[in-house]
């Protein structure tokens, strides 16, 4: 192990996070000379991981789901990687990995500990569930010493839940933004012209909406000839969708069900899209939005906390009120039958690269790491 760089712990609970958003971060800190140690749940890691840490740690009891041994455990076992790694900094992203990591960190003394808020986990729930996370989640910032949040409404969210002055956004916002090099625009369309293809990127999970969406699907498939739904994903075991819908995914003919992509494959479907879906209940933002969006593929989405902010002023139409199928079923009829034409799929594209940028939005990360790391230095 390398100790004469700053040493950095990244944990998230689950690896299709540190695949999907870890990888482009971790990367980003290598490049700029930090030394990066992974914790992170068991399950399929990125090849391209191991290029860019100094270790990883599997925490064989991390779910996303609440139990008290197994929590403890993951405390305890946290506890010894950080003893072991002694970080200077350690940042943490998923509600879980949040709620236990900042505990641990808190228990070892580690100076810096940022807490990433990608999404507001209770920002839909209600009951014994809301106050148990929402409280979990209030300790999390309690005990960190920084926290970003991904999007300017979450912001407004905390800061009026929880005090004021505690949390920020760095740049704009966005966790990783988006590759305009990958996703962006189709100068062609080779597909069948009176092929109408809806799509979804994400967990295919019940608090994604994916049994909304389905519904959705089904019902405007009466009425539009030639309709197709695809979805890009895998299925979350800790958040299943009913049995009848994820029956309805792996029979009906016109629904696409596509593993996990590269970003490159992932944006090649994108790109033949004629409008993406996004029904997530609780989002910080939503990556697959800004994704779309470069391709020039607009998303509706209900008008929620994160979303509302990946969606341009000029097209605030594609943002739906909460739960409201009828008015979405409506809305998509009717853009279905009058896209956005190729001038303004460009208009689109080219405001998610100018608000969304990735290496804009790594330098505001990668920056704001260092200056972190510089203060700390100059009081040590």
């Amino acid at each position: 192990m390398n100790f004469s760089k700053p040493r950095i712990i990244y944990l998230v609970t689950s690896p299709i996070s540190a695949n999907v958003f870890g990888l482009l971060q971790i990367r980003s800190l290598f490049q700029h000379g930090l030394n990066v140690s992974l914790v992170v749940g068991q399950g399929s890691l990125n090849s391209e991981l191991y290029k860019y840490v100094d270790s990883i740690y599997v925490n064989q009891n991390f779910n996303r789901g609440i139990s008290l041994i197994r929590d403890v455990k993951s405390i305890i076992q946290l506890c010894i990687i950080f003893f072991r790694v002694k970080p200077d900094l350690v940042i943490y992203s998923t509600p879980k990995a949040a709620f236990l990591g900042s505990i641990a960190a808190f228990i070892t003394l580690t100076k810096i500990r940022i807490y990433q808020i990608w999404g507001i986990r209770w920002q839909n729930l209600s009951g014994l569930k809301l106050l148990l996370v929402r409280s979990a989640d209030f300790l999390a910032i309690k005990l960190s010493t920084n926290v970003t949040v991904v999007s300017q409404s979450a912001l407004e969210l905390l800061n009026y839940k929880a005090s004021k002055g505690k949390v920020g956004v760095l740049g704009v916002g966005s966790t990783v933004g988006v590759d305009a090099k990958i996703f962006y625009p189709k100068l062609t369309n080779n597909k069948s012209s009176n092929k109408k293809i809806m799509g979804y990127a994400g967990r295919i999970a019940r608090d994604k909406g994916i049994d909304k969406l389905i519904d959705l699907f089904i019902s405007l498939s009466a009425s539009i000839n030639n309709l197709y739904l695809e979805i890009i994903g895998i299925i979350d075991q800790d958040d299943k969708i009913s049995d009848k819908n994820l029956e309805i995914l792996n029979s009906h003919p016109n629904i696409i069900l596509v593993p996990n992509l590269s970003q490159l494959e992932l944006a090649s479907h994108m790109q033949n899209w004629d409008i993406q879906i996004f029904l997530s209940e609780r989002e910080g933002l939503g990556n697959v939005i800004l994704e779309a969006g470069a391709c020039g593929i607009p998303t509706f989405c209900w008008d929620i906390v994160g979303t509302r902010d990946a969606v341009p002023n000029t097209k605030q139409n594609f943002l739906i009120p909460y739960g409201d199928l009828q008015t979405l079923e409506t809305s998509v009829i009717k853009y279905l039958e009058a896209p956005l034409s190729f001038d303004d799929r460009i208009e689109l594209a080219n405001w998610y690269e100018d608000n969304f940028g990735q290496q804009k939005v790594l330098n505001d990360f990668v920056t704001f790491i260092d200056e972190l790391l510089g203060v700390y230095n100059e009081r040590k």
